[in-house]
């Protein structure tokens, strides 16, 4: 840490951690004012790195440099050349002091062909920034998770400390000019520098944190019923979904399971005309839940509120709330209490304005009796959360200038905490909105925005933010969203006040939409892979081209594809598609594409909703086909491989799906890599890791290989044709 001041009484911490992440935190006369994302701990504690400063100069990498200004600006510099500098007008705050600071104008300098990218989702049509002008403010549809976080090209990202409506300028008003301002804020920013964006964002999530790992069945077929129907419907679409066979391992419930529809109280009932639940029978296998259970289902409820969580979270840190309980001798004295009429009907305890909250209860405690039933999870909707409360003093003592964009993110903290720890197992959360950190612990769906192309654009630009476990309203009878929704994260059919059900569609609809929800199925291996890699590294399970081709300019214009983890390419709402270069492997015709860059017209087969490519280089595994994702153990895997000239990898993870075991250790991971040599194919397959589960088969399927035999660990196996090329079966290794 390094404090440096200026004669106008403006001073400036430097705080220096480790990896390239440095604060630059601007304060005056009051001292250094920490904002709630600090409070309340959505900024995780790093190391402190030990470089050491030379004068105003400190290097945070072998790569960057940071200078201190005079006037307390600052420039960051990326192997000697400066690529980022205060400008001209800028102001750390309007004065010394907190009353008298009207707020903070941050201007920065911006470099010719430099791009931006981030804020999360507030633009839905393209992923640039530039020349773009708005604010950071949630609001209902149009910008559910917005986050004051962006990424440049030249190798830097920035996060602003705050959870105030933040205004910026992306060159929009001045070209070389970004501008940031926020009002009644001294600066307080954090710079994260990286090779790449995958560096920054996973440094990013160092900073607020990494996906935590949600249950296996997650990653399952989830289906929302229609708002009106009653226990015993839900019961046989439940059963009409296991004898069409199609996988499904989520039910869910929308607002008129309530006795009081949209009841935000703590006092909520099952509606007994929908949902009877007799006392004799509360817990009963035979309860509409308990028969759901039986069929392999896990079972969800609609959920609102407009509590005020901040007085659990302050008593979470032990901070100071306002005691709404305690007898106040100034305001309650025999002088005042004169003016009171002594009536006990009138009562003496002070009346707060917000009729929902109880002060010493945590939301999540009156929910508990529904989890004892059986609920598995909530689904959030933004409700009440994501509107202004312009009158609402909050337990902290704070107003909807500082909570509007972090309240609702408090909210599905607290939610998944409370599960977890009701329970003992590991929780998840469905949530539609978010600030910074919300990855850590939010999955989220994008809210009343449908299942289009802009829908998957609001996904990907939250997978800037090291997000992943996203989804969406699927539109059943578009089959460019079912293509989208099956195969994003999560997904999601919502029925609302429809009837979305796959079983009630033409034959040949029903069909395809029960082909994609089996090949979910069978890449759920593959997916929950994915899933354990983001909580590793951050890496988003989904996620736009340029990401992972940041050299290609064009990559930044495709808004309709998106790679699926390491080794698929998905196309959706277009029959046009820019491959990038090298070979694509076409899943459904089985044709091999040159990528170039270009655009190019490839015919989807008509029951398809759009491409699916697997990458040159790809190892897939793959499991069979059940009803539900933990339906039988996985015993056999498929391997589908996609050789290149380099060595193609792949990993395998497991672990039981639902404890925190894995956390100690209680996982194994299959490595898999094949190399061409000149005698053909090498295959090696080894296991590390103590979880004693065991895949005793391996088969696999090699793309375009035409040879007779193969090596496998040594060991040479014959090869017979199969769909993609040849196959081996029923490998197994010690």
């Amino acid at each position: 840490m390094k404090n440096f001041s200026t004669d106008k009484n403006l001073s400036l911490k430097v705080d220096n951690y480790a990896n390239g992440i440095v604060r630059l935190q601007y304060g005056g006369i009051d001292g250094y004012i920490d904002s709630l994302l600090n409070r309340y701990n959505f900024i995780e504690e790093l190391p402190v790195a030990d470089n050491k400063w030379s004068d105003n100069q400190i290097s945070l990498s072998e790569s960057f440099q940071l200078k201190i200004e005079d006037d307390l600006g600052f420039s960051l510099s990326r192997e000697g050349k400066e690529i980022l500098n205060t400008k001209s007008g800028w102001q750390a705050s309007t004065a010394p002091t907190v009353y008298q600071n009207k707020g903070y104008n941050l201007r920065l300098s911006q470099q010719e062909g430099e791009k931006f990218i981030g804020f999360g989702d507030i633009e839905r049509k393209k992923f640039l920034l530039n020349g773009k002008a708005d604010s950071l403010w949630i609001r209902n549809q149009v910008s559910y998770i917005p986050v004051p976080f962006f990424m440049s090209s030249n190798g830097y990202g920035i996060l602003f400390n705050t959870t105030k409506r933040l205004f910026f300028d992306f060159g929009k008003t001045e070209s070389d000019i970004n501008s940031f301002k926020v009002e009644k804020d001294f600066l307080d920013i954090y710079i994260i520098t990286g090779d790449n964006y995958l560096d920054i964002i996973e440094k990013y999530t160092q900073l607020t944190g990494k996906p935590h790992l949600p249950p296996r069945f997650t990653f399952g077929l989830w289906i929302t019923v229609h708002t009106e129907i009653r226990a015993h419907e839900l019961l046989q679409v439940a059963s009409q979904l296991r004898n069409e066979e199609i996988p499904c391992d989520m039910l869910a419930l929308e607002p008129l399971w309530m006795e009081t529809l949209y009841d935000e109280s703590v006092n909520k009932k099952w509606s007994d005309e929908r949902f009877p639940y007799f006392p004799w029978a509360d817990t009963a296998p035979s309860t509409f839940i308990g028969n759901l259970k039986s069929m392999g289902y896990h079972f969800g409820l609609w959920m609102c509120s407009n509590y005020d969580h901040t007085w659990e979270e302050e008593r979470k840190i032990g901070g100071k709330t306002i005691n709404v309980e305690a007898n106040d001798d100034d305001f309650l004295g025999a002088e005042n209490m004169q003016l009171m009429e002594q009536d006990e009907h009138f009562g003496h305890e002070p009346m707060l304005m917000d009729k929902v909250t109880v002060p010493n209860e945590a939301f999540f405690e009156h929910l508990k009796k529904f989890v004892d039933q059986g609920v598995d999870y909530f689904k959030q909707d933004g409700y009440a959360q994501i509107n202004l409360h312009t009158d609402r003093l909050h337990g902290n003592g704070l107003h909807d200038d500082v909570m509007h964009n972090i309240h609702y993110q408090i909210y599905t903290r607290q939610m998944l905490e409370g599960f977890e720890k009701h329970t003992g197992r590991r929780g998840f959360t469905l949530a539609v909105s978010g600030w910074a950190g919300f990855q850590k612990f939010s999955g989220t769906w994008t809210g009343d925005t449908g299942g289009g192309a802009e829908t998957l654009v609001a996904m990907l630009q939250c997978s800037l933010l090291g997000h992943s476990y996203s989804t969406c309203d699927i539109d059943i009878d578009d089959i460019g969203s079912v293509h989208m929704g099956f195969l994003l994260p999560w997904s999601q059919i919502n029925s609302w006040a429809y009837y979305n059900y796959p079983m009630y569609r033409a034959k040949n609809h029903k069909l395809m939409v029960k082909d994609y929800a089996s090949l979910r199925m069978q890449l759920m291996p593959y997916i929950y892979t994915h899933a354990w890699l983001a909580s590793q590294t951050s890496m988003p399970m989904m996620r736009p081209l340029f990401i992972d081709y940041p050299d290609w300019e064009g990559a930044y214009e495709v808004s309709t594809q998106y790679l699926f983890g390491d080794s698929f390419m998905v196309s959706s709402f277009t029959s046009e598609v820019t491959l990038p270069k090298g070979n694509w492997y076409d899943f459904w015709t089985g044709k091999v594409y040159q990528g170039t860059e270009q655009k190019q017209a490839i015919e989807i087969p008509s029951n398809r909703g759009g491409h699916l490519f697997l990458k040159e280089g790809a190892v897939v595994p793959m499991g069979p086909i059940n009803q539900f994702t933990d339906e039988t153990p996985l015993t056999e895997v498929d391997w589908l491989i996609y050789p290149g000239d380099d060595i193609a990898k792949g990993q395998l993870y497991l672990d039981d799906g639902c404890s925190f075991n894995y956390k100690n250790g209680d996982i194994a991971v299959i490595n898999f890599s094949c190399q061409k040599d000149a005698n053909g194919l090498k295959v090696e397959l080894n296991q590390t890791g103590d979880y004693q589960h065991n895949v005793a088969v391996h088969n696999l399927e090699i793309v375009g290989y035409d040879a007779d035999e193969i090596v496998i660990n040594g060991n040479t196996f014959v090869t017979e044709q199969g769909k993609y090329g040849k196959i081996v079966k029923n490998v197994k290794f010690n």
